[in-house]
C-alpha cells in the first residue's frame, strides 16, 4: 500500500495548553500512520534529561530556547511528520513570562507552514514537575485560537483518547 500523495510532505502539531491531551494523541497517532516521521516534545526532553523542574532559572531558559530554535530549525521534514508541539508552544511560553526570547522564537514559528491539531484544555489537569500550573491553561489556549487565526488549523472537539484519536485520524487523512 503506497502512501497517498496528497499526504506527501505534511507537517502537523498538536497544539494546546498545559495538560491538554497532547502527548497522549502523540503517542496514539504513532501505531494509525506508521508511514510518518514523529517528533517528540523537544523541550519536555530536553529539561528531563538535565533533571530541571520548575520554577525554572532565567539562565536554563537561555538555553533551553536557544537549543530549542537550533533543533527545530535543523529537523528533516522530508517525510510527512507529526510533531508534539512547536514552537509556537514555546513562544507562548516565553511571552508568559516576559522572557527576552519570546520575539526569537515568535520570529522562528512565524516562518514555518504547518497544520495544527489543537487540544482544548477540557480535561482534568494533571500535575507534573515540568509544568507551569493551571493558572496558564486558559491564557494559553486563548492565545493558541488567537494564533491560529491564519494558520491551517483544527480545533478537536473530543475530551477522551480514543475520541480524540478517531478524530484526528480522520482529519489527517481527508486533509488535502
Amino acid at each position: 500500500m503506497g502512501m497517498d500523495r496528497k499526504l506527501k510532505h505534511q507537517v502537523w502539531v498538536i497544539a494546546g495548553a498545559e495538560c491538554s491531551g497532547k502527548t497522549t494523541l502523540f503517542e496514539n497517532l504513532r501505531n494509525a500512520f506508521p508511514f510518518y516521521s514523529f517528533v517528540p516534545e523537544y523541550n519536555r526532553s530536553w529539561l528531563e534529561e538535565r533533571n530541571k523542574t520548575a520554577p525554572f532559572s532565567h539562565s536554563d531558559l537561555n538555553h533551553l530556547f536557544d537549543d530549542c530554535l537550533a533543533y527545530y530549525e535543523n529537523l528533516d521534514m522530508t517525510r510527512p511528520t507529526i510533531m508534539d508541539s512547536d514552537m509556537l508552544n514555546l513562544f507562548l511560553w516565553a511571552s508568559h513570562i516576559h522572557h527576552p526570547k519570546a520575539n526569537d522564537l515568535y520570529m522562528a514559528w512565524s516562518q514555518t507552514h504547518f497544520n495544527y491539531l489543537l487540544c482544548s484544555p477540557e480535561i482534568p489537569y494533571v500535575s507534573d514537575p515540568l509544568r507551569s500550573g493551571t493558572d496558564i491553561r486558559k491564557w494559553s489556549w486563548d492565545k493558541h485560537l488567537e494564533y491560529m487565526k491564519t494558520r491551517h488549523h483544527f480545533v478537536l472537539k473530543s475530551n477522551d483518547a480514543l475520541s480524540k484519536l478517531i478524530e484526528a485520524k480522520e482529519i489527517i487523512l481527508s486533509a488535502e
